[in-house]
């Protein structure tokens, strides 16, 4: 599956991954490269999957989002809905072109990293080449395919961490078509690495209009004040000027409210749950931040409390938030456990509730 050279004195390996593409469904397997730089212990590991899934390339031609001009002139290029897209639609599963570890970036590795990326370049295709080299780099240093993963480079979570190693390197990508999407501090769309397909898979976490810009968030800091949250943004070298930016004072306050909200019980009363829950999950669609886990932990509360007052309609809204937040998190592995879990414990107490009515009655009737 993989060849390529060794960097003893970084503990890497530049080789090449081939793995399984159709490019159509009736069309032959053939494969796709991806070049990487990887340590010896994620290389074994890949090694020992024994077939990725088949990987469908990118129709241009029918993919609900084009590449243009983004509206913010300074940030070059923009990826575009072309058709309506709702919460948890697949707008977009690509392979990378090529993946390096984070600490590079940092310039914690102990090699030359022109020579490095010499190397990883070096073993792609002429295509594959071309297309990384035409990405923007806006660090415009002495290394350019290091200023071309500074600039484009995405993160791949945890997917190609070694279990239980936590000095193992986390990964970053670069993509020919996912690397253009812009940031906002309230995206619209989420992404994940999916391991199995060796793709960056990106939906939509909220309804998105055909001819609206598609952003994602390049912080994992979004409920922090503005300014603070630009501090997280500086090796991109730009100013967010996204909604929340422009309106901090405004946004601000509200994400405050989101990040100091106290703990729910259980125990409190379902009238309370929908009071708190209710009221973080109306600030966090204001502010665009349903990609975080809260709102569909709060939206999973007011399953629980809905359904405890045998509110079947606004628990199946509440619903529905949960099971498109899934989707459009965890895409095929979606894990819909929770909603039953919600309904059952929404059943439990109403059940205890009117045995406390029930008791209550008798208990007055006695008197």
């Amino acid at each position: 599956m993989a060849q390529g050279t060794s960097d003893e004195s970084t503990i890497l390996r530049i080789v090449r991954l081939e793995l399984s593409q159709v490019s159509g469904t009736e069309a032959p397997a053939r494969s796709s490269i991806v070049t990487c730089a990887l340590d010896q212990r994620t290389l074994d590991m890949l090694e020992s999957i024994p077939e990725f899934s088949a990987y469908e390339a990118p129709n241009t031609d029918d993919a609900p989002y084009c590449i243009t001009r983004s509206l913010d002139l300074a940030a070059g290029l923009g990826m575009f809905a072309q058709e309506d897209l709702d919460m948890g639609d697949l707008i977009l599963a690509e392979r990378p072109l090529a993946v390096i570890p984070a600490f590079v970036l940092g310039g914690s590795s102990k090699s030359d990293p022109e020579e490095l990326f010499d190397q990883l370049t070096a073993l792609m295709d002429q295509h594959a080449r071309s297309t990384f080299f035409a990405l923007a780099d806006c660090h415009q240093g002495p290394c350019h395919a290091l200023g071309i993963f500074k600039t484009n480079g995405i993160g791949l979570g945890d997917d190609l961490v070694y279990p239980d190693d936590s000095s193992d390197p986390t990964y970053v990508g670069v993509f020919n078509h996912a690397s253009r999407i812009n940031h906002s501090c309230s995206p619209n769309a989420v992404y994940h690495f999916d391991l199995q397909s060796f793709c960056l898979e990106v939906r939509a976490i909220r309804p998105i209009p055909k001819g609206e810009e598609i952003f994602i968030s390049y912080s994992d800091s979004l409920l922090r004040p503005a300014k603070r949250r630009q501090r997280s943004l500086h090796n991109y070298e730009f100013c967010c000027t996204c909604s929340a930016c422009a309106n901090a004072d405004i946004s601000d306050e509200r994400r405050a409210s989101i990040k100091s909200v106290p703990s729910i019980d259980l125990r409190a009363s379902p009238e309370v749950i929908i009071a708190i829950s209710g009221e973080q999950v109306r600030l966090l669609e204001l502010e665009g931040l349903q990609m975080l886990g809260q709102h569909v932990e709060h939206a999973l509360f007011l399953v629980v409390a809905h359904t405890a007052l045998e509110d079947s309609s606004d628990a199946a809204v509440y619903e529905e938030k949960v099971r498109r937040w899934e989707i459009a998190i965890r895409g095929d592995r979606a894990n819909f456990d929770n909603i039953e879990l919600a309904k059952q414990a929404g059943l439990r107490i109403a059940a205890a509730r009117t045995n406390d009515v029930t008791i209550s009655e008798r208990s007055t009737a006695r008197t």
